[in-house]
């Protein structure tokens, strides 16, 4: 699930943003730091094997009149093409037989990411590409290797707030330079079935964490080998912590650090998180155990339909509960959204928009690819949805997505909880500073596994975690 859900970059470059609203839409505009050597030696290649086509115009270059010959374009994405690509594809080559596309796949990993980002410096082979992350889009944009799409959204009179809402769309150095084509909505899913068992409601959607600590230490049953867990977390895989997601639920995107850019581990949100986990882990034993996660790795999907857990964080496994085949089962599933840390603060459901559509700066064949972004980002998205993933464009029917969703199989999901989810009104953000976040995201699981495995205090894991975060920051400042 990596490759598709990754959410932070590992090879982070070091800048800072300035961000204010404009007309509705968010405005950034970035003080470029230290970035990667080899960053700037391919994008110094790019431009003077470029010519005139900097990064300076923000202008539709055309390719209409092109005799009446097919246009080839191709499109790099990280989804496996089995997964919705390929479909989206055929769907396109047969209703455009002078605009033809060819799908290119990249595993998003650090090796996948530098394969594409080694095709866009050299100018070669991708006309659209998909970005995960909002730190290796801005990184390519520095670099000058991304199209404005300000001339074409302009032409076409594209309405991107009717479409995605505007303050979806972030505006970085007063262009706009992709196109939002996945609502990533973070949710648990829950074996209602095992709920109604024990005389329990299925929770509100502006439930807390917890709420949710208490209802797992209620679902949990059994010892040893017949145990069966209230909660499980992927601590082994997902890019970011199970901490993390609380922290984000209460603050945002820029849950480390604190306003004046220090670390933010000395406020009072991150003892309630460690005291929340320590709890469930160590007191309640209610969560399945940190240790056998990381170090077997099971499959959060298998153990959900094995019903080894009775919830588990990430709704993007529907689309395995779905797929009787090869995850048979029998219970009812619903999905809620991830809950917050108190019901009286505004509540933040990760970096939403997500599948950042993009144009390669040294595309021959600019309105071509802006032609298929329109219709990928909108009507065409179709085939994305039957495999899990979210529509951004807000004309999509709610009924229809979880139609899609769920498949043939509708009789084993809540349906009332799914359209609820998938039309909620969420508070989505995006990650404004990025200080040492990769060696961060490093060390707070360094000190957690300390606090869960080795029983270190919560006050001496926050004042470590506080001194070396701090340490990190100024470094890389």
């Amino acid at each position: 699930m990596y490759e598709e859900y990754c959410i932070h970059c590992r090879a982070l470059t070091n800048y800072t943003e300035d961000i204010t609203k404009q007309g509705g839409y968010l405005i950034v505009k970035k003080r470029l730091g230290l970035v990667l050597l080899s960053v700037l030696v391919m994008a110094m290649l790019t431009t003077a094997c470029s010519g005139s086509n900097g990064n300076d115009s923000g202008n539709a270059t055309t390719n209409k009149n092109n005799n009446g010959e097919v246009v080839r374009l191709k499109i790099w994405g990280g989804t496996p093409e089995e997964n919705g690509p390929k479909q989206v594809v055929e769907n396109w080559n047969a209703q455009n037989p002078n605009i033809q596309v060819e799908y290119v796949r990249f595993v998003n990993d650090d090796a996948g990411n530098t394969k594409l980002d080694t095709a866009l410096y050299s100018g070669k082979d991708v006309d659209i590409f998909i970005g995960y992350t909002p730190t290796l889009r801005n990184k390519r944009i520095d670099a000058g290797v991304v199209e404005p799409l300000d001339a074409y959204i302009n032409g076409d009179s594209f309405d991107l707030d009717k479409n995605f809402g505007s303050d979806n769309i972030e505006v970085i150095d007063d262009h706009i330079y992709y196109i939002p084509a996945q609502k990533a909505i973070d949710g648990i899913l829950i074996n209602k079935t095992m709920l109604d068992e024990i005389g329990e409601p299925l929770p509100s959607a502006d439930w807390t964490w917890g709420d949710l600590a208490d209802l797992s230490k209620k679902l949990t049953t059994g010892e040893g080998a017949n145990k069966r867990y209230g909660f499980m977390f992927d601590y082994a895989t997902t890019t970011i912590s199970f901490e993390q997601y609380m922290a984000m639920s209460e603050v945002g995107a820029d849950y480390y650090y604190n306003a004046d850019g220090s670390s933010s581990f000395d406020q009072s949100y991150w003892k309630e998180i460690y005291a929340l986990h320590q709890r469930m882990q160590n007191v309640d034993g209610s969560v399945y155990p940190y240790g056998d996660v990381v170090t077997a790795k099971p499959s959060l999907a298998q153990e959900f339909v094995n019903e080894k857990a009775a919830m588990i964080f990430g709704s993007f496994h529907i689309r395995s509960v779905k797929d009787l085949e090869n995850y048979p089962h029998d219970f009812v599933t619903a999905v809620l959204p991830i809950p917050t840390l108190n019901k009286d603060t505004k509540s933040y459901n990760g970096f939403g928009m997500q599948d950042f559509l993009s144009i390669s700066k040294n595309s021959q064949n600019k309105d071509a690819a802006w032609e298929f972004i329109k219709w990928y980002s909108t009507e065409g998205y179709s085939p994305m949805v039957d495999f899990g993933r979210v529509p951004s464009w807000k004309d999509y029917d709610v009924t229809k997505i979880v139609e899609q969703t769920v498949g043939e199989n509708a009789h084993l999901f809540d349906i009332d909880s799914m359209k609820a989810f998938y039309s909620g009104n969420y508070n989505f953000s995006f990650p404004k500073n990025n200080t040492a976040r990769s060696e961060l995201d490093k060390l707070i699981k360094e000190e957690t596994e300390q606090l869960i495995l080795n029983d270190k205090s919560i006050d001496d894991t926050l004042a470590s975690l506080k001194e070396r975060a701090d340490k990190l920051i100024g470094e890389r400042k």
